[in-house]
């Protein structure tokens, strides 16, 4: 006989919700943002700025 596992359901609190929130900004805007420190680094380095 096989047995079959019991899933349990895990209860996520608010702090959770927000954990995945930051997770998610952090995969999605952290090229952009690496993007626009270097272009501002590089504008420093050649006198723009």
């Amino acid at each position: 006989m096989l047995r079959r596992k019991k899933r349990k359901k895990v209860e996520l609190d608010w702090k959770d919700y927000v954990a995945i929130t930051i997770a998610m900004f952090e995969t999605v805007f952290l090229p952009m943002i690496l993007y626009i420190v270097i272009l501002f680094l590089i504008a420093l380095a050649l006198g723009f700025i």
